[in-house]
């Protein structure tokens, strides 16, 4: 049986919950800090995010490489494979 970590007590999706339907506050720092990275990586190539959490980084740069998503929380992986039906 996994080891039941902080990362699963967290609400699934909460990256994408913030970034959508969070207060202007949320929304900004989401979209700011996603934002960040996605000016600074090129995502036509292979792309590995470790601790991807729900997949929001895939999910707003839309790679046109290959995604591959780690993270040791269960129920953000399986949020972040329905965001990103492409991704690994």
């Amino acid at each position: 049986m996994a080891k039941e970590t902080v990362y699963n007590k967290i609400e699934e999706g909460h990256d994408y919950n913030a970034l959508t339907a969070g207060n202007p506050a949320q929304r900004f720092w989401q979209r700011n800090k996603f934002g960040n990275v996605i000016k600074k990586v090129d995502f036509s190539k292979s792309v590995l995010d470790i601790g991807c959490g729900p997949g929001v980084l895939f999910y707003l740069a839309n790679p046109t490489g290959k995604a591959t998503g780690l993270d040791n929380a269960g129920k953000q992986l399986n949020f972040a494979r329905k965001l990103n039906k492409d991704a690994e």
